[in-house]
């Protein structure tokens, strides 16, 4: 059984670099969400579609599917013109980069053991 402390030590000061910028860049959609409650559900819309997208778009360009791009590229611009037009685009996309930052290095230091 491998400690806490033994698991976590090499990857802890990464992890909580992006788990603290993860939780600025979130707080900031989120208090968004919460002053403008009509947008809440276009908003969360948005960002499932643009996590799905980054999912695609972060990873090794010669591992990317140009096809499942352009395909989820489709799904995500028509919620994108849904938003807001005071809602700063680019900080619900940095809320899901950072999500997936942080899930991404989650997952390689839990790896089921």
């Amino acid at each position: 059984m491998v400690s806490v402390d033994e698991k976590y030590s090499k990857d802890y000061a990464a992890i909580k670099t992006a788990y603290v910028t993860m939780e600025k860049s979130v707080a900031v959609v989120v208090e968004y969400k919460k002053e403008n409650p009509s947008a809440a559900t276009d908003v969360k819309n948005y960002a499932e579609a643009y996590m799905d997208l980054w999912k695609l778009e972060d990873v090794p360009e010669d591992e990317q599917k140009a096809t499942d791009i352009s395909d989820q590229k489709k799904v995500v611009a028509p919620l994108e013109e849904k938003l807001p037009k005071n809602l700063d685009v680019k900080l619900v996309q940095q809320a899901v980069k950072d999500v997936k930052a942080f899930n991404d290095l989650m997952k390689k230091v839990d790896t089921g053991d």
